[in-house]
């Protein structure tokens, strides 16, 4: 599922040809500030196909053209967005938290949106996240389970885009955060995020863990005895692809711009090293005029 989806569904179809060993499209990290940053197709065969080669092509224009399609995809501030989910009748509603997502190489301790979250009087059934805070965990296991929790988390890792957040609350319970993953990128990968702590402030419950680990599964809240379904909004920290575990039961999805390693709004950042121009960076209307690609690649 997704909008990369049809492009996949190709792939298969090249596949399929006889004289076709394998294909694959290799989508760029988008946020290495590297030369040579793009999208790669490629194809490899037991013999020089023209058509094949006509096919591959068209293939590259598709990829070009869906740039349109994820240009209107829509993220909101997080003030914003915690009034939209405010507004949406059922639970729970995911925030895909893409800018903070550990599977992209961010450190997983962005804290706009929980700021945001404990800013609110009121919010039904309440909000659940979770932070990678080795410094907070060490201090809810000081405290203890039961014990009023009253500490900076989050906004450690990379201070030019979040700074620690003043938590006030109870240590719920503290816990050994490992666990199962089996979903979308991954089956029986035993996962190991260290020791967790849930802390409870106000409309928040907040998972503080050790170490990183995959933020787009329901299984790490489940790990710690938190069901995501029984809340009124839940964050994913991860830009797309938590929908295929929390599509079945989400009552409405919103996806955040919001600062962070790895936002979806790539001009959050200070690109210094890549060619250009490059598209979202540089308004161009076609792929040639990328002139600094290889020739035989455009």
């Amino acid at each position: 599922t997704g909008i990369p989806a049809p492009l996949y569904r190709q792939l298969e179809a090249f596949e399929r040809e006889p004289n076709v060993l394998s294909a694959g499209l290799y989508m760029v990290m988008a946020w290495f500030d590297t030369p040579w940053v793009g999208w790669t197709a490629l194809i490899t065969t037991t013999e020089n196909d023209r058509g094949l080669r006509e096919k591959l092509d068209s293939f590259c224009d598709a990829c070009w053209e869906l740039r349109h399609v994820m240009e209107d995809v829509e993220r909101l501030p997080a003030k914003e967005l915690v009034d939209r989910a405010l507004m949406v009748k059922g639970h729970p509603v995911v925030i895909g938290d893409g800018a903070d997502a550990t599977n992209s190489g961010s450190p997983g301790d962005a804290t706009e949106l929980l700021r945001e979250f404990l800013s609110r009087e009121t919010i039904p059934r309440g909000a659940l996240t979770f932070m990678i805070d080795p410094q907070a965990v060490a201090v809810a296991k000081e405290i203890g389970e039961g014990g009023a929790f009253d500490a900076p988390v989050g906004g450690r890792y990379s201070p030019e885009f979040s700074t620690p957040v003043q938590v006030k609350g109870t240590v719920e319970k503290i816990l050994d955060m490992k666990w199962t993953l089996t979903g979308h990128i991954g089956n029986n990968l035993p996962i190991d995020m260290g020791t967790g702590a849930v802390v409870h402030a106000g409309e928040t419950m907040i998972l503080l863990v050790e170490r990183s680990g995959p933020g787009s599964s329901p299984v790490l809240y489940e790990t710690a005895g938190l069901d995501p379904r029984n809340f009124g909004m839940v964050v994913a920290k991860s830009p797309s692809g938590f929908r295929a575990d929390y599509g079945s039961f989400a009552a409405e999805i919103l996806l955040a711009d919001t600062d962070g390693c790895a936002p979806g709004n790539l001009q959050r950042l200070t690109y210094e090293h890549v060619h250009r121009p490059l598209w979202p960076l540089n308004p161009i209307a076609s792929m040639e005029e990328a002139r600094w690609t290889p020739a035989g690649y455009v």
